[in-house]
């Protein structure tokens, strides 16, 4: 079903696993309102830029999110997070979850799906009923690593956590820019109904 969200942005929903409602919305992670952001960085060096995903987010934090790369503070390594609070008005969500893909070109779907597990597990504990991903936006750094692949690791990765740690998100959006939407849609439909199937 599609729809508009109360962000005026367009919603494409996937569904409701482990009481938690997966949908598609149009925007990036700085417009969506939610409880957290989750920005998923690769550890590349040096480090020239983000990946379209995350670069709308670091322009509202002014640059912090590159800063923190520049400076080491946070270096993009398998599973690391950093969570930043406090943030300016321009960003909708309470708070951002940083989480670290290790080194570009060498992502498999099996740590794909644990980076976002690890992710959705800190939202839980944050106490985060709303989360929000740019995995349509994900830099794999590896060609074979297709879209579905992706949204299919992502999305069992966040499962896992709803398994693992009952009573936490009720919903996920998944952020793409609107006219990328309808692909993303396409995509994280399929890799939903393999794992509702499964």
């Amino acid at each position: 079903m599609v729809f508009a969200g109360p962000d005026k942005g367009r919603v494409i929903e996937l569904g409701i696993l482990h009481d938690c409602r997966f949908e598609l919305v149009a925007g990036n992670l700085a417009t969506v309102e939610a409880d957290v952001a989750v920005a998923a960085l690769c550890a590349q060096h040096p480090v020239r830029h983000l990946g379209s995903g995350v670069e709308a987010l670091d322009r509202a934090l002014r640059g912090a999110i590159l800063r923190l790369r520049i400076e080491g503070v946070f270096t993009g390594a398998w599973g690391e997070t950093l969570y930043l609070s406090s943030l300016p008005s321009t960003i909708k969500a309470k708070g951002v979850i940083m989480l670290g893909l290790g080194p570009t070109g060498r992502k498999t779907t099996a740590k794909v799906r644990r980076a976002f597990m690890i992710a959705a597990s800190q939202a839980i504990r944050l106490g985060a009923g709303h989360a929000t991903f740019a995995p349509a936006q994900l830099c794999t750094g590896l060609p074979r690593l297709n879209a579905e692949a992706n949204a299919h690791a992502v999305l069992r990765g966040i499962a896992e956590a709803l398994v693992r740690m009952r009573g936490g998100l009720r919903r996920c959006s998944f952020v793409a820019p609107e006219p990328e939407l309808d692909a993303a849609g396409e995509k994280f439909a399929l890799a939903f109904r393999r794992i509702v199937e499964h």
